[in-house]
């Protein structure tokens, strides 16, 4: 009975081991010899297994090139994965080993050497004729086409440039007309009333907008740089110039002037306050100074 087990022990472990056989990897092409252009199936089988991954040809073929990477293939206990190749560099190169992974486990296949010669060329049977000139072909609106958009470009530019030209002119032909400094002075003194600040008592703003205006119109009018001037190198400039020209300002209006230039000061510096009729009678003394500062020529026109 003991025998009998034994035997029976052994038969199992046999079975067993007959089932676990290793499993069988060959790698194979249908032919080493290619002409340049020529193909070729590479292949890689396996025998007695069914979980396996077949390795992705691509870059590490060197000179050969892979075509196509067929579907695996079955056959009876086999495995097989081919792929097509072909090689455009005449030479000898090698199909490097290729990794398998079969039961969670790397193999390597066996390198492969494959011939790529080149096609020869029979020049005996061949026919050589001379080399003719080139010809040129017959012009065609295409061939226009790149010279085309050069074109557009330049006229578009042309076109601006034109139009910035053209709308200065229009520009210059509608300028307004230039408002005479005796116009401006007239006006700044209105809108100098409409604010009303002697009647808010806001003596000093209107003493500082009132000397203002009559510099402005000075310095416009008579061309004398009477806003950066104090009250003194003013009245010395307008002394000197009507002297020596034909600015023709009468005494009293340059003795007007000198009393309300300072009467100013008077009120910006000193904190001097004068009462509101002073106040309203310094502004129409400041439109009769302005009337008085104007050019004789300009004097003359007015009254023509």
């Amino acid at each position: 009975m003991k025998n009998k087990l034994h035997i029976f022990v052994f038969l199992l472990l046999s079975f067993y081991g007959f089932s676990q056989k290793k499993p069988t990897l060959e790698v194979s092409t249908d032919t080493t010899s290619i002409r340049i252009g020529e193909q070729f199936d590479y292949s890689i089988s396996v025998l007695n297994t069914t979980a396996i991954t077949f390795p992705i040809l691509k870059d590490s073929l060197g000179k050969i090139e892979v075509i196509e990477s067929m579907p695996i293939d079955t056959l009876a206990n086999r495995l097989i994965k081919k792929y097509r190749l072909t090689g455009f560099d005449s030479g000898r190169w090698v199909i490097p080993q290729q990794k398998v992974i079969i039961n969670n486990k790397k193999f390597l296949t066996d390198s492969i050497i494959i011939n790529v010669a080149t096609v020869k060329v029979d020049t005996t049977k061949q026919q050589l004729f001379p080399i003719k000139p080139i010809k040129k072909e017959p012009f065609a609106l295409i061939d226009a086409r790149p010279y085309l958009w050069w074109l557009i470009g330049a006229l578009i530019l042309i076109a601006i440039g034109l139009f910035f030209l053209l709308r200065k002119k229009v520009v210059k032909l509608i300028e307004k007309p230039v408002v005479p400094p005796f116009i401006i002075a007239m006006d700044s003194l209105k809108t100098l009333d409409s604010k009303q600040l002697i009647k808010a008592q806001r003596l000093k703003d209107f003493y500082i907008e009132l000397i203002e205006i009559i510099r402005r119109y000075i310095e416009a009018d008579l061309s004398i740089p009477a806003l950066e001037s104090t009250t003194n190198e003013l009245l010395t400039t307008i002394t000197d110039f009507n002297s020596s020209s034909k600015l023709d300002i009468d005494k009293e209006t340059l003795n007007k002037l000198s009393a309300l230039l300072k009467s100013a000061d008077l009120v910006k510096f000193a904190k001097y306050k004068p009462n509101l009729h002073q106040s309203e009678s310094d502004r129409l003394l400041a439109e009769f100074i302005l009337n008085g500062l104007k050019p004789k020529e300009k004097k003359e026109a007015a009254d023509d």
